[in-house]
């Protein structure tokens, strides 16, 4: 009497790729009835004919254990959540003699409990609001905000100038006139 185990292909479930982990790792390593492996998918890396396989693409993938005739597949869909922050930041005032301080707007971007919002700039002056959507700025220059999503590790940054208008009055001296202790 022969018998003959039919291979069983089986694949550990997988993370989601992400900005900060950009590659995974399927396991096949739990089939059974074969040594060996053949994976396919769209974002191999390296060898395919192991029980395990790198990955660095989103996809659907297949491993079949086996060969011929007594072969077994198991197929696992990989996810990715690699979407950036989104940033709007709405056109600042410029400063004038008037105008000592303005708001920089950035509350139509992304904000929740992930998102990490964060100004920055080697030009100019954050008075208040360095780690909000609301900056505050006393100076001209580029300011920078990046918005961190600590959930999958993507971050995004968009830039804003501000400027200043400062016209200041002309002044001007007449000459001296001299005057004597007894003209006064």
């Amino acid at each position: 009497t022969i018998t003959i185990d039919n291979p069983v292909a089986a694949i550990a479930a997988p993370t989601v790729i992400t900005c900060s982990v950009p590659s995974l790792t399927l396991d096949g390593s739990s089939s059974m009835g074969s040594t060996t492996y053949s994976w396919a998918g769209p974002g191999i890396v390296g060898s395919n004919t192991n029980a395990t396989v790198d990955i660095n693409q989103p996809g659907t993938y297949t491993l079949t254990l086996g060969t011929g005739a007594c072969t077994s597949t198991a197929n696992v869909v990989v996810s990715a959540d690699t979407a950036s922050p989104t940033i709007t930041i709405a056109p600042p005032a410029d400063l004038d003699c008037s105008t000592g301080t303005i708001t920089l707007d950035a509350s139509g971007s992304s904000t929740g409990g992930t998102f990490t919002p964060n100004w920055s700039t080697s030009s100019g002056n954050i008075v208040s609001g360095g780690s909000s959507l609301s900056a505050t700025v006393d100076q001209s220059g580029y300011y920078v905000l990046t918005i961190m999503d600590s959930g999958n590790g993507c971050s995004h940054s968009d830039s804003v100038q501000v400027n200043s208008v400062l016209v200041y009055p002309n002044a001007n001296i007449d000459p001296i006139t001299t005057l004597c202790v007894n003209d006064l």
